[in-house]
């Protein structure tokens, strides 16, 4: 902290950020609820599996919409990991047409099958018969609450015998 030619106490603060918006994510996703939020994988219903394991063909990103209640297809959007949106670029429609479409041509997100395409780096990176690789959705609907602000502690005295500074984050979040 002394000898930094940078605003350490910035640098850490960003850095907590990232990495704790990167747990909450994980936790979002994930987790079942009993020390943490409920998380979206966790309470979401298995609509359609793949039919290959190795796989996703156009058939599957077509049932896996339509296994969703019409209510709740309005407005839906898909979300997986970055290498299963990667495979999903080289999925073709029965026109020979790809159902990735960038949406740089289109002005705003990426679509598959012309519905917005979400990537979630916690989600499953391997395309397995039976799991959760892909959802469909009003991901919208899923609600993250955060409980007052984040906070950063520098503890002075509690590390000093050995000259030392620590830092601690806390925020209280559920979903």
């Amino acid at each position: 902290l002394e000898d930094s030619f940078t605003d350490l106490g910035a640098l850490l603060a960003e850095a907590f950020g990232i990495r704790n918006g990167r747990k909450m994510n994980l936790d979002f996703t994930l987790c079942a609820g009993d020390n943490g939020p409920n998380g979206l994988l966790t309470k979401a219903a298995l609509g359609i599996t793949t039919a290959n394991a190795a796989s996703i063909i156009y058939d599957d990103v077509v049932q896996l919409r339509f296994s969703v209640d019409p209510a709740y297809r309005a407005g839906g959007t898909y979300m997986c990991h970055d290498t299963i949106m990667m495979a999903l670029r080289l999925v073709k429609n029965t026109l020979n047409e790809p159902l990735w479409c960038s949406g740089v041509q289109l002005g705003g997100p990426d679509t598959i099958d012309g519905h917005k395409a979400f990537v979630n780096m916690d989600m499953a990176s391997t395309i397995a018969a039976g799991a959760k690789t892909m959802t469909f959705g009003q991901h919208f609907k899923y609600t993250m609450r955060r409980v007052g602000a984040r906070r950063m502690y520098r503890l002075q005295e509690l590390y000093r015998a050995n000259d030392q500074d620590g830092f601690v984050l806390f925020e209280r979040a559920d979903g």
